[in-house]
């Protein structure tokens, strides 16, 4: 599942930019990677770890969602723009 999603980010940061943090939810989950990881590791005081993606490292960070009302305002207010993203279809998403 994580290529798929990790695919998704990538697709997403192309279309809004370098500049926003894109945010996917996974059922329970909101997941983010790269330097977005990174970006959302700092407004939160929180520890990203790595998960390999197609042979490489990459830098993940979740939350459950029903925190999404506390942690979005801490990224925003770290001065960073956001997109939060719920597939409605999940089909593409093989596990």
């Amino acid at each position: 599942m994580s290529k798929q999603l990790f695919d998704l980010h990538n697709s997403l940061k192309a279309k809004y930019g370098g500049g926003t943090v894109v945010l996917i939810r996974t059922a329970d989950y909101f997941e983010t990677f790269g330097t977005d990881a990174e970006t959302v590791e700092k407004c939160l005081s929180e520890k990203c770890f790595d998960r390999e993606i197609d042979g490489e490292m990459v830098k993940v960070i979740g939350f459950v969602s029903y925190d999404l009302d506390k942690v979005l305002p801490k990224i925003v207010r770290g001065g960073n723009r956001v997109a939060v993203c719920e597939p409605v279809d999940y089909s593409f998403i093989q596990p």
